[in-house]
C-alpha cells in the first residue's frame, strides 16, 4: 500500500491471486466513494434542517419572551412555527423514502401491476387540477407496491411543482406512456411545463437540488425515483424534449403468476 491506496500485486503467482488483488482494489475504491458520498450527504441534510430549526427557535424565543405580543404578530410567529414543522415533516418523510429506495436490491420476485397503482394515485392529482393521460399501462414491474407508488408519485409531484404556474398542479397536463422493451417495462412521464434549463439538466437527480425551495420543495423527489429504479436493476433519465420535461424509467418486468393446479 502506498499513501493509503491498495495497489495490485506486482507479480501474482496465480490467476486467482491476481483476481483477488483486483477485487480488493475495486472494493476499496467503492468504499472510498461511498464514504465521500455519505459525508457530502450528511452535510446536505444538516444544511436542509438548519433553516426550519432556526425559524422554530427564533419564533419560540419571541413567543416566550413577549407574552403581550399583538395578535397579528403572534399569529405570524405561529405561522412560522407551523410552517417550519411542516417542512421538517416533509424532509423526514422524503429521507425515509430515499433510505428505503437506497436499500433496495435488484432481483425482486414481486410483480406489481402499473394500472392499479396509477389508478389509485389519479384522484389525488386530478383534485389538484392536473390532467393525466395514460396509455399502454397494462404491464407489471418487479417492484413492491409501495415502491412503485413512491416512484410514480414522485414523478407526478415533480410535474405539479414545476409545470404549473401556481406550483400546485393546476393546469398541468401529464402523459404517462408505458411500453415493453425486451424484459423491461418502460415508463415515460412527460408534462407541458416550461421544461428544465440547460444549466440544471445535469443536476435534477441530485439529492436536495431544487429551484422550488421557497415553495416547500425538498429536492428529494427525483433522487428517490432514480434510487428506486437503480435498486430494482433499472434506470431513470431525463429526456430531450421540445416542450416540458420528460423522464424515462425502465424497470424489470414483473414475473407472470404461476397458474394454480386445480
Amino acid at each position: 500500500a502506498q499513501g493509503g491506496d491498495i495497489l495490485p500485486l506486482p507479480h501474482p503467482g496465480t490467476r486467482e491471486v491476481a483476481e483477488l488483488s483486483a477485487a480488493i482494489r475495486e472494493m476499496a475504491a467503492r468504499l472510498d466513494e461511498r464514504a465521500r458520498y455519505m459525508i457530502a450527504f450528511a452535510g446536505s441534510v444538516s444544511h436542509e434542517f438548519k433553516t426550519p430549526l432556526a425559524g422554530l427557535r427564533g419564533a419560540a424565543e419571541l413567543l416566550q419572551d413577549h407574552a403581550d405580543l399583538p395578535p397579528a404578530e403572534r399569529a405570524r410567529l405561529l405561522q412560522v412555527v407551523f410552517g417550519s414543522v411542516a417542512r421538517l415533516d416533509r424532509l423526514m418523510r422524503r429521507l425515509l423514502d430515499l433510505a428505503r429506495a437506497d436499500m433496495m436490491r435488484s432481483g425482486a420476485t414481486v410483480s406489481t401491476p402499473l394500472d392499479g397503482t396509477l389508478a389509485a394515485l389519479l384522484p389525488r392529482y386530478r383534485a389538484m387540477g392536473m390532467t393525466i393521460c395514460h396509455h399502454g399501462h397494462h404491464e407489471t414491474v418487479a417492484l413492491p407496491p409501495d415502491a412503485l407508488e413512491a416512484l410514480l408519485a414522485s414523478l407526478l409531484d415533480n410535474a405539479a411543482a414545476y409545470a404549473s404556474a401556481d406550483r400546485k398542479g393546476a393546469g398541468t397536463v401529464v402523459s404517462v406512456n408505458v411500453s415493453t422493451v425486451g424484459d423491461r417495462t418502460r415508463i415515460i412521464v412527460a408534462d407541458n411545463g416550461p421544461g428544465i434549463s440547460a444549466a440544471n439538466r445535469s443536476r435534477v437527480f441530485e439529492p436536495f437540488f431544487t429551484t422550488a425551495r421557497g415553495e416547500g420543495g425538498t429536492g428529494l423527489g427525483l433522487a428517490i425515483v432514480r434510487a428506486i429504479a437503480a435498486g430494482a436493476g433499472g434506470s431513470a433519465e431525463l429526456l430531450d424534449n421540445a416542450k416540458g420535461a420528460a423522464f424515462r424509467i425502465e424497470l424489470p418486468r414483473g414475473r407472470a403468476p404461476v397458474p394454480k393446479i386445480q
